[in-house]
């Protein structure tokens, strides 16, 4: 696939900026946590670009329908004004994925047709037929192959964490393969940055869970910049070991941070917390950029962030959480 220069998204990036605008800021998220009622959120979310028509406040999950229509909304948007359309689908794979992860699991009786989300690259209706029917046409080939052996593996073993881990790798390989295509640093870079942290997360995860080397090596992703290998033959040298072996790189800091949160209560929800802004922080340099496809892409991680706040925030209002506990819990945002 040829590389497009920065000047064929002078068009696309000039509707993006203005579309920043209406980013939540941390003033809006504020507002959001303090809140009185849903009906006062609905009207917070809606003038910042949220199609609150049909939406019922009085509904617990309310916010569900919300994001699940903006996400479709978002990515819509993008493909309809993005020069290479097919670039971006390195952002919609992990929702086809998740997706796909649905479908394999109703076929054998384990999941809720409810748990779909919209907004992936291939429409749900056409991705279950390709599951149910075995008919991939519609499907990547990663994605083909990715479901013919989750259901061989779980015929095998009977274990439904094989389909997440299988689709999660074939997932990775993916989006690889199309950073690859596209001829762009950029979204290489991304990838790579994806599947270490990803990979690094489930390092410590795994030792916390005193889980074998053989399944962590299983686990580890392929496509980053730190082999699967590599951190498989650290994983019996321990957290310590791990820390030093990447601390004079690019990720040092990460796992240097990573290993103090995990000694602490909580320690893996703030990990989670500390690798999504560590990986918002790398997003955030797009915002200096005045045209070209890094501009598209950290919109669109940006309103992935903001529907995950949005989740955290109700999660927390729900459970009857203190302004402080909630903020606590809240990522790095884009503006």
């Amino acid at each position: 696939m040829r590389k497009l220069n920065d000047s064929a998204y002078l068009y696309a990036s000039g509707k993006i900026k203005v579309l920043e605008n209406a980013l939540l800021t941390s003033e809006d998220v504020e507002k959001l946590i303090d809140a009185r009622s849903n009906d006062e959120i609905l009207k917070i979310l809606a003038d910042h670009g949220y199609d609150s028509r049909d939406i019922d406040p009085a509904e617990a999950h309310f916010y569900d329908e919300l994001i699940e229509n903006a996400r479709s909304d978002v990515y819509e948007f993008i493909q309809s004004i993005a020069p290479s359309v097919e670039n971006f689908h390195i952002f919609l794979y992990p929702t086809d994925y998740h997706n796909l992860k649905v479908a394999v699991k109703s076929e054998i009786g384990g999941a809720e047709k409810s748990f779909y989300m919209k907004g992936g690259s291939v429409p749900v209706k056409a991705l279950v037929h390709a599951v149910r029917e075995r008919d991939f046409g519609a499907l990547t080939r990663p994605m083909a192959e990715g479901v013919e052996q989750a259901f061989e593996q779980f015929e095998r073993s009977g274990d439904p964490q094989e389909i997440d881990i299988i689709l999660d790798n074939h997932c990775f390989l993916d989006m690889k393969r199309l950073a690859l295509r596209s001829g762009s640093d950029y979204l290489k870079s991304y990838v790579d940055t994806v599947v270490d942290v990803s990979n690094i997360k489930s390092f410590f995860r795994l030792r916390r869970m005193n889980a074998t080397r053989v399944f962590a090596a299983r686990v580890m992703q392929v496509g980053g910049l730190i082999a699967p290998e590599r951190l498989a033959s650290l994983y019996d040298a321990g957290v310590e070991a791990f820390v030093r072996a990447l601390e004079g790189g690019a990720y040092g800091e990460l796992v240097s941070q990573g290993a103090k949160l995990l000694g602490e209560p909580g320690g893996m929800a703030a990990l989670e917390q500390y690798c999504d802004d560590f990986q918002m922080r790398t997003v955030r340099r797009a915002r200096r950029i005045p045209f070209g496809e890094e501009v598209l892409a950290g919109y669109l991680l940006a309103k992935e962030t903001e529907f995950k706040m949005i989740r955290i925030i109700m999660a927390g209002r729900r459970a009857g959480l203190g302004y402080e506990e909630i903020k606590g819990r809240l990522r790095l945002l884009y503006v």
